[in-house]
């Protein structure tokens, strides 16, 4: 599991996603990036995410091999 999932729960950090509008994400790098399937899927927030065209282009390519990679080559996502 992503470091973002714990940073979500701290009590001091907590952010209630479903306030959240927009996800910016600026460039592709893992830390950027990574997290979207998760804060998307997993979390209350239903906000936009927004990213540059070129790293529109490549996330789902980057992402899905991060995955594939991270599973032993399996492909599944976040243990499902």
């Amino acid at each position: 599991m992503l470091a973002l999932q714990p940073l979500l729960t701290r009590p001091a950090l907590q952010v209630d996603l479903a306030e959240v509008d927009v996800m910016l994400v600026t460039h592709f790098h893992l830390d950027h990036c990574a997290a979207v399937p998760y804060v998307t899927g997993h979390t209350s927030f239903r906000g936009r995410v927004l990213m540059t065209h070129p790293t529109k282009a490549i996330v789902h390519t980057l992402l899905r091999d991060f995955v594939k990679v991270s599973r032993g080559g399996t492909g599944a996502v976040w243990g499902r």
